[in-house]
């Protein structure tokens, strides 16, 4: 991979909000994917903004890969100055995500040395802030708010020796300086973090939680590290099928937080029987128990490959990539009349 960019300059875009009749008697807002992308390999909504990775390549002129784009709420590009963009020898792109002061914030790995970086941007005046090497600590993903970056991460230094003996949540000020860590791996279910690439940490209402599927735990927290809590998560192992012919058993998920500091983890439960183009996702909740359990009147019938990319007050912001757009769904069904 050639480097990490940042989406050149601003292209034409057809954005618009509209009405769509996304579910049966549904009305819902929706936002086009600009000209020139191919379906984005990450997309987060954070901050009323888009936060898009492509690691496969898209039309725009002159593009590098890894790239991010950032979308405003209306789906227009929000960076474009390609000189300002470093690092440019990065060889992969872990996650990004957006401070509420507007601050981009990407976590990569680059080529030169495998260091592990944590690159920050402002999203308005499109200029590189500062880039951070995380030393030891490479983070697969991360969240943000007003007193720094958490990351869902490995010390490759000990995990390089075998050994279990670090922790798994880090948190980075916005200088770039590390202040502390939580949940230690050996504590976890099953250890198997280095290999997994579906790892997901997302900030709301005050708290944090992180999503890791390969041992199947939600870890959740609070402002400043204060009251950890490990979340065993059963949910249903079903057969997934990503292409024709191929199954393989997981219990996928997509992680979200609503303005209440509520976590909600969507995972996907089966195909709708009367209609194969829309499958079951249920949308579950930490309970006060301290275990998963389904989220109250939520819905869980979506139409075939929807992906949970944000939450907005009450509504689930989902990529729908075959239509290549962003659409608004609520969280909670209407009821019937």
């Amino acid at each position: 991979m050639r480097g990490l960019q940042l989406a050149a300059a601003c292209v034409a875009t057809v954005a618009c909000w509209s009405v769509a009749t996304v579910a049966a008697g549904s009305e819902q807002r929706q936002v086009l994917l600009p000209s020139g992308h191919v379906e984005p390999t990450g997309a987060k909504y954070v901050a009323g903004s888009f936060a898009l990775i492509d690691r496969a390549g898209h039309d725009l002129p002159g593009a590098r890969f890894p790239s991010v784009s950032v979308l405003d709420a209306g789906g227009r590009e929000l960076v474009v100055p390609d000189a300002e963009t470093p690092p440019p020898d990065a060889d992969w792109l872990w996650d990004v995500t957006i401070t509420p002061e507007g601050i981009l914030v990407v976590a990569a790995t680059l080529a030169d040395g495998g260091e592990p970086v944590l690159a920050q941007y402002d999203l308005r005046r499109g200029r590189l802030l500062r880039i951070d090497r995380t030393g030891e600590v490479e983070c697969r993903a991360i969240a943000a708010d007003a007193a720094g970056v958490w990351c869902v991460g490995t010390d490759r230094g000990k995990a390089n020796e075998g050994s279990d003996d670090y922790d798994v949540i880090y948190h980075f000020s916005p200088a770039g300086e590390r202040l502390q860590s939580l949940f230690p791996k050996r504590s976890l279910p099953r250890p198997t973090l280095a290999g997994q690439s579906d790892i997901q940490v997302v900030a709301g209402g005050g708290r944090f939680a992180a999503w890791l599927p390969g041992e199947e735990v939600l870890l959740t927290w609070g402002p400043g590290g204060s009251d950890p809590r490990q979340v065993v998560a059963h949910v249903p192992r079903v057969q997934w099928s990503d292409e024709p012919g191929s199954q393989r058993e997981r219990a996928p998920g997509h992680l979200g937080m609503l303005a209440d500091g509520t976590t909600v983890l969507m995972t996907y439960i089966g195909r709708d029987a009367d209609e194969p183009r829309r499958v079951r996702r249920a949308l579950y909740a930490v309970g006060g128990r301290g275990s998963l359990e389904r989220l109250p009147g939520s819905c869980d019938l979506f139409p075939l490959g929807y992906r949970l990319a944000g939450i907005d007050g009450e509504e689930l912001v989902l990529l729908d990539r075959a239509g290549r757009r962003f659409v608004w769904l609520p969280v909670r069904c209407p009821e019937e009349e």
